[in-house]
């Protein structure tokens, strides 16, 4: 459009105003920045504005002054909130008559290109939709590349067509070499060109999707400060990335490695001082447990009894054997039983009796969970004040239908779909 109605246009012009456009996210969405100013001479953004009319030459300045006080042949068609600019908008103040020429050059160019940008972009991402989607066929996809697919500016960036290029990279279907060739060309961007909202997101894409190779993967952690957590979000993040991620003194670094499916159990037991470990979904329910008697004498054991229900699977079978499996001398929990189950001497239903009467919480409710813990124990116990109590006696299979209906109705809603479930 800008070579149409300026066909002197220089190309140095030309970049600078696709560069500033990117910096801004869009037409649009710089026009709205453009409202929310109060003053100009206070607006760091404005003042990008203006070094890049002083960087112009005479010539493009002129052809920049001339592009603004023109009108767009296409109807407005805006994607968020504004106005176009025959509606009256609200400008800044400032009695710096340059300021204010320089603001009105900007609101009219943006005005100008927003609604054929804006029809550009969704053709583009429509296009991006059609050459990610490995069920297109691969000679309508190979078309539609060829035909919409950019050439790189002079400095061998790939602006124009980012979202399209990411998402031949992403097909299934692309080959390895085609992938690691495409994520390349989007890594290369510089980000004084595009600004840091968009190198942000691009980068961010690219380390979480599955299908990035490793190559990238530490490209990425290499030359992009911060990039650790969103390489360990990745799915396939190896394990050597994931001890590297460990070793970092961040709490919610540490967290995503102790909840990564790839972490190996020695480096999860090393992670064991945090609660958010119990979601990892390759720990066994002896695990769980042994890393939860380990936390429950640190200010943890509250979340992780509530991260141990985050977690898909059932482990109410597992728990049956949980303390019979764990040595005494390394649980704080069996050390404060009064005493430990022997076959030979005891009747385990009176044990237990005796168990859900313990001063440790953990302890009552494993005990509410055995199918042999006696029925009246059970019933007392779904009085209980802790939910997690109820919650054991919910789904306790000996529990009696009676109360069990009682704790359907229950004011958690945790213990209320436990009861229905087992109803």
């Amino acid at each position: 459009m800008l070579r149409e109605l300026a066909p002197d246009i220089t190309p140095n012009l030309l970049k600078q105003i696709k560069t500033f456009i990117y910096k801004g996210q869009s037409p649009e969405m710089i026009l709205f920045t453009l409202q929310q100013i109060q003053e100009l001479d206070k607006s760091i953004f404005f003042e990008e504005w203006i070094a890049l009319v002083n960087s112009l030459d005479e010539l493009e300045r002129k052809t920049l002054e001339y592009l603004s006080k023109q009108e767009s042949p296409l109807e407005w068609e805006g994607r968020y909130t504004v106005g176009k600019r025959s509606e009256g908008r609200r400008k800044p103040w400032s009695k710096n008559k340059q300021l204010t020429k320089n603001y009105n050059i900007l609101d009219g160019l943006m005005c100008l290109l927003n609604t054929q940008y804006n029809r550009d972009r969704i053709n583009q991402e429509v296009v991006a939709a059609l050459l990610g989607n490995s069920s297109v066929p691969a000679l309508l996809r190979e078309r539609l590349w060829e035909q919409h697919k950019k050439t790189p500016d002079d400095e061998s960036e790939y602006l124009e067509d980012w979202d399209m290029r990411m998402a031949v990279a992403f097909n299934p279907q692309t080959s390895e070499a085609q992938r690691i060739e495409y994520l390349q060309q989007l890594l290369a961007y510089e980000l004084s060109h595009i600004g840091c909202y968009m190198s942000e997101y691009i980068h961010r894409r690219i380390a979480k999707n599955p299908l990035t190779p490793l190559s990238i993967l530490k490209f990425i952690l290499q030359y992009r400060k911060g990039s650790i957590q969103d390489v360990i979000k990745n799915p396939n993040a190896p394990v050597s990335i994931l001890r590297q991620a460990a070793q970092e003194d961040n709490s919610t670094t540490q967290g995503l490695v102790a909840e990564h499916p790839n972490t190996p159990k020695d480096l999860l037991q090393e992670l064991s001082s945090t609660a958010i470990v119990l979601q990892n979904p390759n720990l066994t329910p002896l695990d769980i447990y042994k890393i939860k008697l380990e936390l429950e004498s640190r200010w943890e054991t509250q979340e992780a009894e509530i991260l141990i229900y985050k977690r898909t699977n059932n482990h109410n079978a597992s728990l049956q054997s949980a303390f019979s499996q764990l040595n005494i001398q390394q649980s704080p929990t069996l050390q404060s039983l009064p005493r430990i189950y022997n076959p030979d001497t005891d009747d385990l239903p009176t044990l237990l009796a005796e168990y859900a009467q313990s001063n440790n919480p953990f302890v009552r409710f494993v005990t509410l969970l055995h199918p042999l813990t006696p029925q009246q124990t059970l019933t007392q116990a779904a009085n209980s004040a802790s939910w997690l109590e109820r919650y054991a006696v919910a789904q306790n299979e000996s529990t009696p239908l009676e109360t069990r209906s009682i704790l359907a109705r229950d004011g958690n809603r945790i213990v209320r779909a436990a009861a229905n479930h087992n109803l």
